[in-house]
């Protein structure tokens, strides 16, 4: 007569092997989390810095406009008869018929 084998029959579930793949995927899981948790916190330092590069750029922008502004301004002063005679007086020393022009004693 002969002895029947009992034949395990093997499933995905049996109990050593279902606690180390629960572990393996558990270890997988936690490992993406901390991966993506340390890009995220990467990625708002840089937003930060973007941030405050975006601000500084701003900030010139600005300035330079209020520059534009003042050098339009000197444009049109320097067109003027006004403008020619301060140059005229300060450079050249030259004088209006009708001023007078005092010097002080030495």
């Amino acid at each position: 007569m002969h002895k029947k084998r009992k034949v395990k029959k093997r499933t995905w579930f049996n109990i050593k092997g279902y606690k180390v793949s629960i572990f393996a995927v558990l270890a997988v899981v936690l490992m993406l989390t901390g991966i993506t948790g340390y890009r995220v916190y990467k990625m708002s330092q840089k937003q930060e810095a973007y941030m405050l590069k975006i601000n500084d750029l701003e900030a010139k922008i600005e300035a330079e406009k209020a520059r534009s502004e003042e050098l339009n301004k000197l444009k049109i002063y320097v067109q003027t008869k006004d403008y020619i005679e301060d140059v005229a007086k300060e450079k050249l020393g030259l004088v209006n018929p009708d001023e007078l022009i005092l010097k002080p004693d030495k």
